[in-house]
């Protein structure tokens, strides 16, 4: 099981343009939640990519700043949002078995990822940090926890690691880290 968080805000941002979260298999596959600026006001969306499948949900919000989220477990991903950071709102499940070499081939396994889009080329997404946590159970079936926090330091891409309950080292954007 694990879960993964950001906070993201659209600045500038015109018609059409993006930010968000991925569960990503590949371009035929993959789960996206953002938040997106839609005939001059704010939305959170769902978007399913299955092949030539494409899904889109959307909602209204009252924010171009946004916390969202992804979880999931062996049978589906969970897609959701927060406008306060606090509370936080389920707006859409994936299976999957749909996001698997199985169906999908290729590479194995899935990749999370935030990412942005502009069409206009003056707005942008300012990601204020990206943080993932991983659940498991040993087979002995002792609960253990691994946790890896990134935080932007300033606007420069870099990230700073907060060391996990594990100690494990990890790296961040362009594989800088700053410890």
């Amino acid at each position: 099981d694990f879960q993964a968080e950001t906070c993201v805000k659209l600045g500038n941002a015109s018609n059409g343009d993006k930010a968000g979260m991925t569960v990503y298999m590949d371009y035929n596959g993959h789960y996206d939640v953002y938040v997106a600026k839609k005939g001059g006001k704010w939305v959170v969306g769902t978007n399913y990519t299955f092949g030539p499948v494409n899904h889109v949900e959307e909602v209204t919000v009252n924010s171009s700043k946004v916390w969202l989220r992804l979880t999931g477990n062996r049978s589906q991903y969970m897609l959701w949002y927060s406008t306060n950071g606090t509370d936080f709102k389920q707006v859409g499940t994936g299976d999957a078995r749909f996001l698997s070499t199985e169906t999908l081939g290729n590479f194995t396994g899935i990749m999370l990822g935030l990412w942005a889009q502009s069409p206009s080329v003056k707005g942008y997404a300012d990601f204020e940090y990206f943080e993932y946590k991983e659940e498991y159970q040993r087979i002995c079936h002792h609960p253990h926890s691994q946790i890896a926090t990134f935080r932007q330091i300033g606007g420069n891409g870099h990230f700073k690691r907060h060391r996990s309950s594990t100690g494990n080292t990890q790296t961040g954007a362009n594989g800088q880290i700053d410890e």
